[in-house]
């Protein structure tokens, strides 16, 4: 019975000790935690973004070569632009006879797709109208293909016979149609990440594919333009990564703002000795241009590593205070 209060103490000891080891154990791990860096989920990982179009416009051409002079009465003149038989805001593409006779020129919006990114996928989505004012004739027979334009266009032409922007059709992808949805789609990856690594963007350019029509072909595509009310509007779907590097904002990349001058000191006038050679301004030092980090929080309680040594100690001194000999020490 003796030993019974001192087997008592160690297993309180014990027990302390236990608790004291767990919570060092947490603190320390809590500790760490808060010590790893975390990752903006906004700078990784890819982004979509589904956009329409700022800039939309058709051109038409005769499908036939005419001699406008060949005529009893000499030389004719057409009105330019020719008035159109299409609905207001429509965009055309067409072939009579396997000649082209109308192409549509489209511009996607893309501010939300910063400078510099990388371009995973782009798809551009055609919705063709189908009212019966609108023109569309065997949609499905359509051979389209979408070129890159090499000139700027303006907004809102309709069916003029003149200054028709260049393109070039190089590599140019074909157009799909799916009946179902009364839609064209097309991949415009490759185009899209042009602009995006710098290229001059001036839009996309829907041309028939007249290399591979027969004399025969006839048809017609026309599809709403961007300012047509209740209908569907022509969209591009962009998938992209952003890096800490890329530009946010417009999708161009701003310039950073030169230092200003540094001051100079003016010549000084002795009043016997006379002019003073002026005295040359210091060296310019340049301004250390922050690098942007992945990174976007470091280290976080530094003092959290305080914690497990306080915590130790206190245990220390706990154990020693439950463990010691309480008896009275008899002088």
């Amino acid at each position: 019975m003796a030993n019974q209060p001192r087997v008592t103490r160690l297993r309180r000891a014990t027990l302390l000790a236990l608790g004291a080891i767990f919570g060092v154990s947490w603190l320390v791990a809590a500790a760490a935690a808060s010590a790893v860096p975390r990752i903006d989920p906004a700078m990784v990982g890819p982004k979509t973004v589904t956009v329409g179009d700022t800039t939309e416009a058709w051109y038409a051409s005769l499908p036939l070569p005419v001699d406008l002079c060949a005529t009893p009465l000499g030389c004719l003149s057409l009105p330019v632009p020719l008035p159109s038989i299409y609905p207001a805001d429509t965009l055309h593409v067409g072939v009579t006879l396997g000649a082209e006779t109308a192409r549509s020129y489209l511009k996607p919006d893309l501010k939300a797709v910063p400078a510099g990114s990388k371009i995973v996928e782009a798809t551009m989505t055609l919705p063709v109208a189908t009212a019966a004012t609108d023109g569309s004739l065997q949609p499905e027979s359509a051979d389209l293909i979408a070129c890159v334009a090499t000139q700027p266009f303006k907004d809102g032409v309709a069916g003029s016979l003149t200054s028709v922007p260049k393109v070039d059709c190089h590599g140019a992808p074909k157009l799909a149609y799916d009946a179902a949805h009364s839609e064209f789609t097309v991949d415009v990856t490759k185009v899209i990440a042009g602009w995006a690594t710098g290229g001059t963007d001036n839009g996309i350019a829907i041309l028939p594919d007249v290399s591979h029509a027969s004399p025969l072909d006839l048809w017609h595509v026309a599809l709403d333009g961007h300012k047509r009310p209740g209908t569907r509007h022509i969209k591009t779907e962009v998938t992209f990564t952003v890096t800490p590097a890329d530009q946010p904002g417009g999708g161009v990349a701003t310039s950073t703002p030169e230092p200003a001058p540094t001051d100079v000191v003016p010549p000084v006038t002795l009043p016997d000795v006379g002019v003073a050679p002026p005295v040359e301004p210091g060296p310019v030092v340049a301004p250390t241009t922050a690098q942007p980090v992945a990174f976007v929080k470091h280290f976080q309680y530094p003092m959290a590593f305080l914690f497990p040594i306080a915590l130790l100690a206190l245990g220390i001194f706990l154990v020693r205070l439950f463990t010691r000999d309480a008896t009275p020490v008899k002088r």
